[in-house]
């Protein structure tokens, strides 16, 4: 008698596409590794935060106690720095900077992989974008919990999107998809507030609008009681998220004055996809190239859906809606935003519009339509994957060049005693 064994998991065959893509992300990194100091304005920051966390209860650091004093409020922009203490145990401070930032850098593109895969599989091409974005303003600036909120994000609604008919009171009992939910919505939180902010926005919108549709939709001849015990669910497990949420927004945006931001400099920003740029403006050509390409793959999508619509007998059919639509309906809302909203907070919170224009810009790749020819979609792969090596050649040569001068500038760290105190003198008089 023979017996065949059979696998209890069958691997994924790996092929060509996927060594591409895998050697496409792989380069993506070489900004970081090649270079000993990443240059940002206030990566530095992150570092000296983790290092005194790190060493504050050592008995020999008495000094740092007695300037410095723990804040445990469980308050956003916790997780870079947890994480940075945590390596800091095995790795070099430096090196620790250097894995924040290949979290930051991998996880935008594998976190749009994995959402539209949930909500279409098909646009998973789309996902090329997010390597373009895998390098942005906000991240050279050294926003190293937003730059890392941004992927959780998408992991979350993403998450959401697939479970949410799991979450009703029979599956409670288990718990395992509110759980896992709920833990995401945590990390959302402690890693930004603004981007916990509009998740909670976002789904709460994907909610109220799908319910909606399978009101039009429905034609089991349930009640109307029967069809909304759903959003009430909805409503019930999220009440607890907009608590923290408006308890947090409200403590940090009443009695504080704004900024705002001018009409010209918005538009700018919006359509030049300026929070492409850092360091030299040549990242603009990117940015408005990548511009067109959306621009054109959105007309695409409203000829499409516009001819659908046209093409359709009846009133009842023709206002039929697919889930994808949600995505430029929050497309324009996140745009809604971006324009009204102040570009700083006197609590501390800015650079809101910059923030907020990421997110309208990758919101709504699953509404996108890539219904081509196969040849049409490999030229779109190319333009997308050839945006993304420009943008990271011009990111390569600013580090490297950058990176002597930073270490030029820190020839003489070593010769700083231990204890002592470095004082700056500035050229311009007056200045403390």
């Amino acid at each position: 008698m023979q017996h065949h064994s059979q696998p209890f998991h069958k691997l994924p065959k790996i092929t060509l596409k996927h060594l591409l893509v895998a050697l496409l992300l792989l380069v993506h990194l070489l900004p970081i590794w090649i270079v000993k100091y990443f240059p940002t304005q206030d990566g530095p920051s992150h570092i000296y935060n983790a290092q005194l966390f790190k060493e504050y209860h050592d008995h020999q650091n008495f000094r740092i106690r007695d300037v410095y004093q723990l804040n445990w409020t469980p308050f956003p922009n916790w997780t870079t720095h947890l994480l940075m203490v945590m390596l800091m145990y095995i790795f070099p401070p430096l090196i620790c900077e250097k894995i924040v930032l290949s979290l930051c850098v991998l996880g935008l593109p594998l976190a749009l992989f994995y959402f539209l895969r949930v909500i279409d599989r098909s646009k998973v091409i789309l996902s090329l974008v997010g390597v373009i974005y895998s390098y942005h303003y906000l991240l050279m600036m050294g926003f190293y919990n937003f730059s890392l909120s941004v992927p959780v994000f998408f992991w979350t609604l993403g998450y959401w999107w697939k479970h949410r008919s799991n979450i009703t009171p029979k599956r409670l009992a288990s718990g395992q998809p509110l759980v896992g939910f709920y833990l995401l919505l945590t990390l959302t939180y402690f890693s930004h507030f603004q981007s916990f902010f509009l998740l909670v926005i976002s789904i709460s919108v994907f909610a109220g609008l799908l319910f909606l549709f399978s009101l039009r939709t429905d034609k089991t001849g349930l009640s109307f009681t029967d069809r909304l015990r759903p959003l009430l669910y909805f409503v019930t497990y999220m009440a607890p998220v907009y608590m923290v949420a408006l308890t947090y927004y409200f403590s940090k945006t009443q009695g504080y004055g704004r900024n705002y931001r001018k009409l010209s400099w918005l538009n700018e920003y919006f359509f030049n996809l300026k929070s492409l740029v850092y360091f030299r403006n040549n990242h603009i050509w990117i940015g408005q190239f990548l511009f067109v390409v959306l621009a054109v793959l959105l007309f695409c999508s409203l000829w499409r859906r516009g001819a659908e619509f046209l093409g359709k007998s009846s009133a009842e059919t023709r206002f039929s809606f697919e889930s994808t639509d949600l995505f430029l309906v929050m497309f324009l809302i996140l745009t809604l935003i971006y324009y009204i909203s102040p570009n700083n907070i006197q609590s501390g919170g800015g650079w809101i519009n910059d923030r907020v224009h990421i997110y309208l810009v990758l919101m709504l790749l699953p509404f996108l339509t890539i219904a081509f020819h196969r040849h049409l979609q490999y030229i779109l792969i190319t333009i997308l994957v050839g945006l993304s090596l420009w943008h990271l050649a011009y990111t390569v040569h600013d580090n490297f060049f950058l990176d002597r001068e930073i270490a030029e500038m820190t020839e003489s760290v070593d010769l700083i005693a231990e204890n002592s105190t470095v004082v700056l003198y500035l050229d311009k008089p007056g200045q403390r």
